[in-house]
Formats: structure tokens, sequence, C-alpha cells
């Protein structure tokens, strides 16, 4: 957590009214926080080593720790009562603004992959429903997938749950859904950019592979893959009951995480 230039300078003036010398200063850090001062913080005077002493805690990440702990040993004291509250705000404010980020981009992702669901299904089911369209499905298809490739944001999916992992390392739950986000985009990024190169002597391979899209464009090419319609068509839904599964499964999360956030 990183202070303004004016909240290090209310804290570093509530240190001071709260601990007017370098010995009261040093007990408070050593009794709450265990930690020795001169090894921390130098300077000239009391208002530079409190000044020196607040930058380290924030460059090494425990200034929480230093506020909460002051107001510990000094809990009368009516300027490090502020600075705790303003605190707290600015924790807040910046847990909340984490947050929505994180249920709008699981949001996102829920409609990139119901709408992949939604148009794949609207190209794939009338051939599964009349063979004798395979060549024009196939044709819709390949057209369909290449449109698909340009839509989701993964590297920025992935960054932001990555960033919210390590924001949210105090919260085990969360971090397990914020994981399972991880895992379920993982998924949806294979299928959309898995590419194979695929060969008619070696038609089982849609058994290990089936749920990578550019298979059901190959698969439906009967020159190329050599299937029979009726390994094209358990193939094309094999696929859509993926798809489904993923929407399935990003929409619970996503309602998990509205209500845990």
């Amino acid at each position: 957590m990183n202070l303004s230039g004016q909240n290090r300078k209310q804290l570093r003036d509530a240190l001071l009214d709260a601990f007017p010398t370098k010995s009261s200063l040093e007990q408070m850090l050593s009794l709450e926080l265990e930690k020795k001062l001169d090894t921390i913080a130098l300077g000239n005077n009391l208002a530079d080593i409190a000044f020196n002493l607040i930058q380290t805690s924030e460059a090494e990440g425990w200034i929480e720790n230093l506020i909460f702990g002051a107001c510990e040993s000094n809990p009368k004291n009516a300027k490090l009562q502020a600075i705790a509250q303003e605190f707290n705000k600015i924790e807040n404010r910046v847990n909340n603004s984490i947050n929505q980020g994180i249920v709008n981009t699981a949001k996102e992702i829920f409609d990139c992959v119901n709408l992949s669901l939604r148009e794949n299904q609207q190209v794939i089911i009338p051939f599964i429903q009349n063979q004798s369209k395979r060549e024009e499905v196939m044709s819709k298809v390949e057209y369909l997938f290449h449109g698909q490739k340009e839509r989701g944001n993964f590297g920025r999916w992935q960054a932001i749950f990555k960033q919210a992992i390590f924001e949210t390392e105090e919260n085990p739950q969360l971090q397990g859904a914020i994981n399972q986000l991880l895992e379920i985009l993982q998924q949806f990024h294979q299928s959309f950019y898995s590419y194979y190169r695929y060969k008619a002597e070696n038609p089982e391979k849609y058994l290990t592979d089936k749920y990578d899209k550019h298979f059901v464009a190959y698969a439906l090419n009967k020159e190329k893959s050599g299937f029979t319609d009726e390994e094209v068509v358990r193939i094309a839904e094999e696929y859509l009951e993926y798809l489904r599964d993923l929407v399935e499964k990003m929409g619970s999360i996503t309602g998990r995480l509205e209500i845990m956030l």
C-alpha cells in the first residue's frame, strides 16, 4: 500500500506526536513489530528518522503494521487514530477497485465464452441435424473460427487474474476461485489458439485433441481427415459440449465471486 505525500506527512507528524523521543519510538517498534529502529531508519533528528522509517515500511510492505502497531502502543493519540482511519479508507478504495476488476473481468470472459458457444451452435448444429450439409458447414466453421480468433483478450485477462492473486494473498478462498478462473481461461485459450497438423492416417488423434476448434474444421474436411459423417457428428457434439461446460463453470464461478466480493 502506497501513501500519498500528504499521508506520509500526517503519519510522520503523528509518530512524532505519539513518540516524542527516539527511545519511545524504538520501544514501540521493538514491542509491537519486533524490529530494531537503528537497523531500519537513521537520521540527523527524530523527524528524519520517522520519515525514513515510513519510507522503509512502504518499500518493504509493512506500512500497515507500522500504523496499527503505533496505534496499539498509543491508543489515545488522536493523530494516530486519524491516520489509521484514513489508511482504512485508502485500503478499502483499493480493495473495492481490485474486487470490481476481478468480477468485471470474469463477466467479460463469461460473455465471450457464451457468445462463442452460441455462434458455434448456430453454425455446427445444422450439420449434426443434416450430414448432407457437411461441405457448406465446413466453410462456415472455418470463417467463424477466423473471426473468433481476434476476439479474446487472453493476455489482459490473465494479467488481471495473476495480479489479483498477488493482491488477495490473505484470502485463500478468493485466491482459489481466481485460480479456477485461470484454469478455465487456459482451456478457453487452448480452444481458440491451439493448432495441429493432422494427417488422415492418424484419425484417432481427435480422442485427445477434440477440444481444439480447428480440429472440428479439419474433421469436416472429408478429403483431409477421412472421417465418416458419424465420426464428425461425434466430434462436433463433443466440442459443443466442451464449450457448454466452460460456460457453466464460468457462470458458476462468476456468481460466487459476486457473492464473495
